[in-house]
């Protein structure tokens, strides 16, 4: 699982986008030296709402930023 943060760090949770940061590396790293018929695929699902009621107004203003402008929900990702 990737994340946005892997690619453009957040001041506050540096942990974090550091961990992601070296998930994204290592993919490419590792679909450099792929043969032909190797598959790799990371998946950054974006914010997924999981209808916390304290979480509603980060959740609405985190929307407005995506290209769907929707949050994901736990449902797609299970489906996935």
């Amino acid at each position: 699982m990737g994340s946005l943060g892997g690619l453009r760090p957040w001041a506050t949770h540096a942990h974090y986008c550091s961990s992601k940061a070296g998930v994204a590396h290592a993919d490419q790293g590792d679909g450099q030296g792929a043969g032909a018929g190797d598959l790799r695929e990371r998946v950054a699902p974006g914010m997924i709402d999981l209808g916390e009621k304290a979480a509603a107004a980060f959740m609405r203003r985190m929307a407005k930023q995506t290209p769907m402008l929707r949050n994901g929900s736990g449902e797609e990702i299970a489906a996935a």
